[in-house]
């Protein structure tokens, strides 16, 4: 897999996340630390999932009910 197709992997993730989290009634911070973490993964910073807490978040608005 080439950088470029991650990255789209990773913004696809992302933006799956954010929806989720809108339509299940995050918080306006929660969705700024996903928001903020999809931007490092555009401009290919080096920052990690954890560094913004996107595992919680995956957690909290992905887990299966």
């Amino acid at each position: 897999m080439t950088n470029d197709q991650k990255k789209s992997q990773q913004m696809e993730t992302m933006s799956n996340l954010i929806t989720d989290m809108t339509l299940k009634g995050a918080t306006d911070s929660e969705i700024q630390q996903a928001v903020n973490y999809s931007r490092t993964v555009i401009d290919g910073r080096n920052k990690s999932e954890q560094d913004f807490g996107i595992p919680q978040l995956k957690a909290k608005y992905q887990s299966a009910f």
